[in-house]
């Protein structure tokens, strides 16, 4: 009998990590406080997903993040950018924080790590326009 792994999307009350067909990325939505250990759970459910569809592009939503638990910005900075790098993802686009506590939490958090990887990085306002970056042509 043959058996094929398959890999579920997450969604809990403050975080949703799903397989956007429509960009064919990793979309990850994140709102709320999230202690560090469930951002640790969170990001390598996101690793498994990125790995298991091959994917090379990720739409990140940081609207609903006012700050990080201590800790989670050097994991993004130290786990995150190396590790998505390694997993063949090319294209990032962040939807920032409307809130200016959100926004300063992820510039610490993010802290140049998206230079020194490498990696197509573009922060946007909304939604829509990030989408669209994401689905233009390589």
């Amino acid at each position: 009998m043959i058996q094929t792994k398959t890999i579920e999307n997450l969604v809990t009350d403050n975080a949703k990590v799903v397989l956007d067909h429509q960009t064919s990325s990793l979309h990850v939505s994140l709102s709320g406080f999230i202690p560090f250990k469930q951002m640790e759970s969170i990001i390598h459910h996101e690793f498994e997903m990125i790995r298991f569809f091959q994917l090379s592009k990720c739409l990140i939503d940081l609207r609903g993040i006012k700050v990080y638990a201590p800790g989670t910005p050097e994991l993004i900075q130290t786990v995150w950018f190396p590790r998505v790098k390694e997993e063949g993802v090319q294209y990032i686009a962040f939807v920032v924080p409307e809130d200016v506590f959100g926004q300063a939490s992820m510039n610490k958090a993010h802290d140049e790590s998206d230079k020194k990887e490498n990696i197509n990085v573009k922060y946007f306002k909304d939604l829509i326009s990030a989408k669209k970056w994401l689905m233009q042509p390589s």
